[in-house]
C-alpha cells in the first residue's frame, strides 16, 4: 500500500545514511508527503509500544514490523531526526521528482536516476515549505501538550483501501463518480484517528 512504502522510503533512506562514514552529523531533516508516517513516528509509536503494540481499539497496529524497523534503524544510530511536512503535488521539486520515480518504478518502466553531486543534480531541492510537522521535532511526541491542529488531511476510502491526499483537488478526484467511497477532511491526529475507528480501520 501507500503507506507501507512511504514507510519503506524513510528506513531504506537512514539505513543508507547510517552507511555513510563521512557523515558528520546525527541531526537529519526528513522531509515527507505522508502525515501517517510522521504522526506514527511522532505520536502514536509511544502508545503502541506500552500497550503491546495494540491501538487505541486493542487491535494489533497496522504495518508493526516496518514502524519496528524504522524505530529500531532511529535508535541503534541515534539519528535526531526533524520530520517535516511537505505537501504532495504542489511544485516542489524534490517531492515531484520522487513522484515521478515512484510511478515510474510501479509501472515497470524505471526513469534514470541521477548519481554525482548535490550542486550538480539540476533540481532546486531547497525550495520546500516553512518547517512544519504536525507533531513538532524529533521522533519525540510532546507529552502532556496540547494537540494542534496541522495542514488538512483528506482522508477517502475506495474498496477498503485508505487513501490520504494533501488537497481537496487530489481527494475530489480519487473519488469522484466511485460508488462506495468514503471521504472526510482531518486536522488532527486525535480527528484522524476517530474517522479512521468509525470506518473500522
Amino acid at each position: 500500500t501507500n503507506n507501507r512504502m512511504e514507510m519503506m522510503a524513510a528506513v531504506e533512506a537512514l539505513r543508507m545514511l547510517a552507511k555513510v562514514k563521512t557523515l558528520t552529523t546525527k541531526e537529519i531533516r526528513l522531509y515527507t508527503d505522508s502525515t501517517y508516517l510522521i504522526k506514527g513516528i511522532c505520536e502514536w509509536i509511544h502508545g503502541w509500544k506500552k500497550r503491546g503494540w495494540k491501538n487505541g481499539e486493542g487491535k494489533d497496529v497496522s504495518n508493526r514490523e516496518i514502524w519496528e524497523m524504522l524505530d529500531s534503524v532511529i535508535r541503534e544510530n541515534e539519528f535526531k531526526i526533524e520530520w517535516l511536512y511537505i505537501p504532495g503535488h504542489e511544485g516542489y521539486p524534490g517531492n515531484e521528482r520522487c513522484d515521478v520515480i515512484a510511478v515510474s518504478y510501479a509501472k515497470g518502466n524505471p526513469t534514470a536516476l541521477y548519481d554525482g553531486p548535490r550542486e550538480n543534480y539540476g533540481l532546486d531541492l531547497e525550495r520546500v515549505p516553512a518547517p512544519f510537522t504536525p507533531s513538532g521535532s524529533g521522533a519525540k511526541g510532546s507529552s502532556g501538550a496540547k494537540p494542534k491542529k496541522g495542514p488538512p488531511v483528506y482522508l477517502s476510502m475506495i474498496g477498503g483501501e485508505l487513501f490520504r491526499d494533501s488537497t481537496w483537488k487530489a481527494c475530489e478526484a480519487r473519488v469522484k463518480g466511485r460508488a462506495g467511497t468514503r471521504f472526510k477532511k482531518v486536522e488532527s491526529p486525535e480527528e484522524e484517528a476517530s474517522v479512521l475507528r468509525s470506518w473500522g480501520k
